[in-house]
């Protein structure tokens, strides 16, 4: 994409104002992430998940377990 005629740029000194953290993709950005929220409440994840694993091996059926 073509920059604009006449656009300041920092090559040698900063440019005056503060342009913010926007840009071309502002329409895209999103205010939260699946991936920020597992990393932040990892402790939550792993009880979950480990409530999940023993309530899959308590609801498992035992095979071979018992002798006639």
């Amino acid at each position: 994409e073509p920059l604009p005629p006449g656009r300041r740029d920092n090559l040698w000194q900063p440019v005056p104002g503060d342009p913010g953290a926007h840009g071309r993709f502002d329409a895209e950005a999103r205010e939260d992430s699946l991936q920020y929220r597992l990393t932040t409440q990892r402790g939550a994840v792993l009880a979950g998940l480990a409530a999940v694993a023993a309530l899959a091996w308590a609801l498992a059926p035992r095979r071979g377990l018992r002798r006639s």
